[in-house]
C-alpha cells in the first residue's frame, strides 16, 4: 500500500481518492484488472489486517454482521460518554452508552452533521471539540454503513469507520476481536 498524493491511496488491485468532506471516498479506479469491491477490505487492512482477513473470508451479510457489531461495540465503549450528548439525541445517546446497536434513526443525516461541526471546530482551533465531532462522525458513518449493508464489503466499511474512532485506530483495533 503506498500514497499517490495527500489524499489518493492504491495497492496493487486499487486506488482511492479521498476526500476531507462527504463523501469520503469521491473516486475508485482498479490497477490490474481486480474487482472494485476489494476498496473496502483494502482501506480496513490499512488499520487492521486481520479483520479485513476476517472480512474476505465471510461468504455473505450473516457471518459479516456479528463481525461489525462485535467491533462497533467494542469502539462505541471506548468512546467518553459525555461527548455523545454532542449528538444532541437523548434517546441516541442513552442506546449507544449502553453499548446497543440502534436502529430508526437518521445516521447518514448525523453523519453529516457532526463531520460539518468537526470542520468547523477544526477551523476555529477547538481541538478537543474537533476530536469529539470526528470520533461522533465516524460513528454515526459506521451505524449508516451497516444499516443499508447488502453485502460483506459494506459491513468491511462500517467497521473501517468504526475503528476510526479509535485514538490509534492501528495500535487500537488489534485486541478488538
Amino acid at each position: 500500500m503506498g500514497r499517490l498524493s495527500d489524499r489518493r491511496w492504491y495497492s496493487k488491485e486499487v486506488w482511492v481518492r479521498i476526500s476531507s468532506r462527504p463523501p469520503f471516498v469521491t473516486s475508485v479506479g482498479k490497477l490490474v484488472g481486480s474487482p472494485i469491491e476489494k476498496v473496502c477490505a483494502m482501506r480496513l487492512s490499512t488499520v487492521n489486517e486481520n479483520l479485513a482477513q476476517r472480512f474476505r473470508q465471510a461468504p455473505d451479510t450473516n457471518d459479516a454482521r456479528p463481525i461489525f457489531e462485535t467491533v462497533f461495540r467494542a469502539c462505541a465503549r471506548k468512546i467518553e460518554s459525555r461527548w455523545y450528548a454532542l449528538l444532541r439525541n437523548e434517546q441516541l445517546a442513552l442506546r449507544l452508552v449502553a453499548g446497543e446497536l440502534p436502529e430508526s434513526f437518521d445516521f447518514n443525516a448525523l453523519s453529516a452533521e457532526m463531520d460539518a461541526k468537526y470542520f468547523d471546530a477544526e477551523d476555529q482551533g477547538r481541538d478537543e471539540d474537533s476530536v469529539a465531532y470526528f470520533t461522533l462522525a465516524r460513528l454515526m458513518s459506521a451505524l449508516s454503513f451497516a444499516a443499508t449493508a447488502s453485502d460483506v464489503a459494506a459491513f468491511s466499511e462500517a467497521t473501517y469507520e468504526a475503528i476510526m474512532t479509535l485514538p490509534n485506530p492501528e495500535e487500537d483495533s488489534a485486541a478488538l476481536i
